[in-house]
């Protein structure tokens, strides 16, 4: 059955565009009464750094979330696997979040040291979602016999999932500085934006194999309004960024009509996800 719940997520992401456009347009006209200062040195060392932290930092937790399972006396294998794959799926929403604050909080000063460190973290992403993988495969030792098997539409989301981390691996094969410069920054740069299609992919798999979000309750409204929210802005950044280069009558309507159809699509699956 469905209700007037199942548009709750789409109002509440409405409504954080709001806020967030109101805050940003506040910003932006704070800024323009603020003279330009410096950078504190302590961000210029974590902008040099910064990459290297991450990358440290993602090792330490690879190996140190397994252990402090098996000490706490937990089930290292599947809450180590769930751990992966929230942590993959986190990282890579923080890799879209560079290039949203540019738009709508141009002149952060944390903007140069957040897109600096974007690559790194979404190297660590691929890192925690192959470790993910891996650990599903040893453990429950899988093959495309006993994936086939499995009950109702969980076939098609391993399917998804592996669609998806063979693009995560190529995009983090391609973020190696030398194979970057080989493609050159048009091809690298629209290579990358296969990312929306990892996060759809991922998005599906998510909710397929996590039944409990399709059940109404607090915490599912929030996960949906979240994805909501998150694509929702992602098409309006890109849309300013679009406007920002002169383009054809005919390039403007099918951008458009592109858009309206991602968000049509956006608003029907958040909307038949959650039974009420």
């Amino acid at each position: 059955m469905v209700s007037i719940l199942n548009f709750l997520p789409i109002f509440l992401a409405i409504i954080l565009i709001l806020i967030l456009n109101i805050t940003s347009k506040k910003f932006k006209a704070y800024k323009q009464t603020q003279e330009a200062k410096p950078t504190p040195k302590s961000i210029q060392f974590l902008h040099t750094h910064s990459r290297k932290i991450i990358y440290i930092l993602t090792i330490l937790s690879v190996i140190g979330i397994y252990f402090f399972y098996a000490a706490t006396g937990r089930d290292p294998t599947k809450d180590t696997i769930n751990t992966y794959g929230v942590v993959a799926v986190v990282l890579l929403f923080i890799t879209l979040i560079p290039g949203l604050l540019q738009v709508y909080f141009a002149g952060f000063i944390l903007n140069p040291l957040l897109v600096y460190a974007r690559k790194a973290i979404g190297v660590s992403a691929f890192m925690f979602a192959f470790f993910h993988g891996l650990r599903n495969l040893i453990a429950y030792n899988v093959s495309l016999t006993t994936i086939l098997s499995l009950p109702g539409q969980r076939p098609l989301a391993i399917i998804l999932a592996a669609i998806a981390l063979v693009i995560l691996s190529l995009l983090a094969l391609t973020s190696i500085t030398k194979i970057e410069k080989g493609m050159g920054y048009k091809k690298w740069k629209w290579f990358h934006r296969t990312i929306y299609i990892v996060f759809v992919l991922i998005m599906f798999h998510i909710f397929i194999m996590a039944p409990k979000l399709q059940l109404l309750s607090s915490f599912s409204i929030v996960v949906n309004s979240f994805i909501v929210f998150f694509v929702l802005i992602e098409i309006e950044a890109t849309s300013i960024k679009f406007r920002q280069k002169e383009r054809t009558k005919l390039q403007n309507i099918l951008f458009h009509i592109f858009l309206a159809g991602i968000i049509v699509f956006t608003f029907y699956q958040s909307y038949v996800w959650i039974k009420v």
